[in-house]
């Protein structure tokens, strides 16, 4: 089971945020504090902000692989948006 998540900005590019493998958060460069993320059943899966910045104002949106590969077919959810005040 492999699941991606992506953050994007109002006008920015989606931007790869990390990965849930096998149970095992792993998050990319300035991901790596303050986020947390895990699969919970086969069609459910959590992204968890532990410290909310106005910078983390954006829509999330994760891509489950349901496949054993890297390169199976990805499977997009509809996102979330976070509006910080």
């Amino acid at each position: 089971e492999y699941v991606y998540w992506y953050k994007q900005q109002k006008g920015k590019s989606l931007q790869f945020m990390g990965s849930v493998v096998a149970g095992l958060a792993n998050f990319e460069g300035i991901y790596q504090s303050g986020f947390e993320a895990a699969i919970v059943t086969k069609k459910h899966s959590t992204l968890t902000i532990t410290r909310v910045g106005r910078e983390d104002g954006a829509a999330y949106l994760c891509a489950a692989i349901k496949g054993q590969a890297h390169y199976d077919p990805a499977f997009f959810g509809s996102g979330t948006r976070l509006t910080v005040l």
